[in-house]
């Protein structure tokens, strides 16, 4: 069943539009399929703890126009550190079976009918911490002593502060937003307390000029 779910993933991605990098060519999308990979960290979220029997869809997810904003800054920002990225594409696909957002080499996917319920900006601050998980796969941060100390769910945290404030995304207002809506989540084996998560988000936007 993960041979076929990994075989529908890459035909995806040769065949679709790009919601993050949207200038690959058509030799690009062939390549593609040779340089995938299958990683699916699963991330945890205030009323979005990880179950058992996901799905990933190879479908495209709605993303907003603020969404595509922070993708559309992110994209520059990955090539520059990793040029191969710019001949790959990375959908934004469905994930049925959770109410939870998983990202990797691959891409991200997120279950649509939960972020219908979220407030927008909380959205854009999970899809900063997915492209988090991104950037790792592609060694766009180093595995540093953040890392180290919280492990990659704790650098995406950081990372997603950063993104926010270097995109220019988030007012501190709406970084309060993000951080009064993580705290209260409950840690488990990969992700610290809501509270250690949130001081990682704030620390990364605090920290970011």
């Amino acid at each position: 069943m993960k041979k076929l779910l990994f075989l529908l993933l890459v035909a995806f991605l040769v065949i679709q539009p790009n919601p993050i990098t949207s200038r690959a060519t058509e030799s690009a999308r062939a390549a593609t399929s040779n340089t995938v990979q299958f990683q699916l960290p699963s991330c945890s979220y205030n009323a979005a703890m990880p179950g058992a029997g996901y799905q990933i869809l190879p479908q495209p997810a709605p993303v907003t126009f603020r969404q595509q904003q922070l993708f559309d800054w992110f994209s520059p920002w990955a090539i520059a550190r990793n040029p191969i990225l710019q001949n790959m594409r990375f959908p934004i696909l469905v994930l049925a079976g959770e109410r939870n957002a998983r990202a990797g080499a691959f891409g991200i996917a997120i279950n649509p009918q939960w972020f219908a319920e979220l407030d927008e900006d909380i959205t854009i601050g999970i899809y900063a911490h997915e492209l988090g998980h991104v950037s790792q796969a592609y060694g766009l941060i180093p595995v540093d002593q953040l890392a180290q100390r919280y492990g990659a769910e704790g650098q995406a945290d950081y990372f997603a502060g950063t993104l926010l404030k270097a995109s220019r995304q988030f007012s501190p207002a709406q970084m309060q937003k993000l951080i009064d809506w993580v705290t209260p989540s409950v840690g488990d084996q990969s992700h610290a307390p809501g509270s250690v998560r949130a001081d990682l988000m704030r620390a990364g936007y605090n920290n970011t000029p």
